[in-house]
């Protein structure tokens, strides 16, 4: 697997190592997030962070994460995994329209004392170093990536993300929702948690596993068309 990878997930300007990273710290000039593979990488080779987010609403320029959850699989052995859960203090009010509360149970009075996304985000990073990103309706939660990072004072630069929504409009198209409801009802999958991060984020995996098995895909080439930028 090794030969495969070619990142660099921090680099800051004069590239300090990685452990002299510090969000806050008065020197910091520019940390750019890298991470690119070979796009012949055979996918047995690779581990998968399959991440979702929970946030204020819609809108990347004025709504913020609220939850974060993510579990790591490798091919090898996709029923295996760790995760990443946490709860984020957005430290903006929820609007007076928000729906985020009635979807997902999450309010303000449980984000208060919860840490923010400064905090939140490095430890984040730290999970999905060396792997590759799926979400479903992943150009949403990679959106959402982007724009903490920015917040937080880090450049995302590249990051293989790929879509599983997207590989449910090619592999099922005679499915009138495509969505992740839809697809664990045809799979008989059942959510620990729905709309709750890591329990989104677990049925995600298992859709992927069967996509993947689906579709015969064996490397990221084969994956090309279900790529987020």
């Amino acid at each position: 697997m090794g030969s495969a990878l070619n990142y660099s997930v921090f680099k800051k300007v004069l590239f300090p190592k990685v452990e002299e990273l510090k969000v806050n710290s008065d020197f910091l000039l520019k940390n750019i997030i890298s991470f690119n593979l070979d796009p012949s990488s055979e996918l047995e080779d690779l581990s998968f962070s399959v991440f979702d987010f929970e946030t204020t609403g819609l809108k990347t320029n004025k709504d913020k994460i609220i939850e974060i959850g993510a579990v790591k699989i490798n091919m090898t052995d996709p029923d295996s995994y760790t995760s990443f859960e946490t709860l984020v203090n957005p430290q903006i009010p929820f609007a007076k329209t928000n729906i985020s509360s009635s979807i997902t149970g999450i309010t303000e009075e449980m984000l208060s004392g919860q840490p923010t996304i400064k905090e939140v985000l490095p430890k984040f990073l730290d999970f999905i170093t060396g792997s590759v990103l799926i979400a479903h309706n992943a150009e949403f939660d990679f959106a959402f990536l982007k724009a903490s990072c920015s917040e937080c004072g880090y450049e995302l630069e590249s990051w293989p993300c790929y879509c599983t929504l997207k590989m449910a409009r090619t592999l099922h198209p005679e499915l009138e929702s495509k969505s992740l409801d839809s697809l664990a009802n045809m799979y008989e999958l059942t959510f620990d948690a729905r709309h709750r991060s890591v329990g989104d984020a677990l049925v995600t995996k298992d859709v992927l596993i069967k996509f993947l098995k689906e579709g015969n895909y064996n490397t990221l080439n084969n994956l090309a068309n279900f790529k987020v930028v």
